[in-house]
């Protein structure tokens, strides 16, 4: 009996929500093993779901906060997500295969910054205390850091990192060695420019929607409407309608 209690103990973590799709605007789809589901507002997210935007938009909340935004023709999959509170044991791993994603950490990236990786082909990023995005298509991969820092390691076998900090973008170019894709160029600049023109300049990207702008304050629009407010002990508070780098 008790192993069999076990067991049902382990299917049921292995299918816990690790989190939820707050709102999406337009079409969007989750890849679930063979199974494709169109995305609703409050819908669960698994471990290993692949979640793909059209001509659409989305935003995720995961169970330790962490916040995560999806522009159009993007591709996000939930490899791995390890969290529980009062756990020690954290880390997720994402990876962005195409398109627009804005990212404010929760609390996996304040206690274990290390275990936090959000990778695409040619770079893993690891946050410190961080908002920032990632637009990336083949040809070339941009992050900018809204607050706090990112770490960039490349996928070269070089072993090279890069900080990026508040304010500076870096672009990282993409070209060809014979059939192998690789980097062959990157540069860091410094947008020194107020909170209010980077949102303006996000929502003529098509990343976000007007009514979901409050998110860079480090909250988060529900479905509902309700304004979810993130506080830095990792709880939430709800109100009704609330209105250059170091190379090693």
């Amino acid at each position: 009996m008790k192993f069999f209690l076990f067991v049902i103990a382990i299917v049921s973590i292995a299918f816990a929500d690790v989190g939820k799709v707050t709102v999406v605007k337009g079409d969007a789809l989750v890849q679930r093993d063979v199974k494709v589901f169109k995305v609703y507002d409050d819908m669960g997210l698994l471990k290993q779901d692949i979640v793909e935007t059209d001509n659409g938009r989305l935003q995720m909340l995961f169970n330790d906060s962490t916040v995560i935004s999806l522009g159009r023709y993007s591709r996000f999959a939930i490899k791995e997500y390890l969290y529980a509170p009062n756990s020690n044991q954290v880390g997720l791993d994402f990876k962005l295969e195409k398109g627009f994603v804005k990212t404010i950490t929760g609390l996996i990236g304040k206690m274990e910054p290390d275990a936090f990786v959000l990778e695409t082909l040619f770079t893993k990023v690891t946050p410190h205390g961080t908002i920032w995005t990632s637009d990336i298509n083949e040809k070339r991969e941009i992050y900018t850091v809204i607050d706090g820092r990112i770490t960039l390691s490349f996928n070269d076998g070089k072993a090279r990192k890069i900080d990026v900090v508040a304010g500076e973008t870096m672009v990282l170019e993409i070209g060809t060695n014979g059939t192998n894709k690789m980097i062959i160029r990157f540069h860091k600049s410094f947008q020194k420019q107020d909170h209010d023109t980077y949102i303006e300049r996000l929502d003529r990207n098509d990343a976000f929607v007007k009514e979901d702008q409050a998110i860079n304050g480090g909250t988060v629009v529900r479905s509902d409407k309700r304004i979810v407010q993130t506080i830095d002990n990792g709880t939430v508070h709800d109100s009704h309608n609330s209105g250059g780098g170091n190379v090693n």
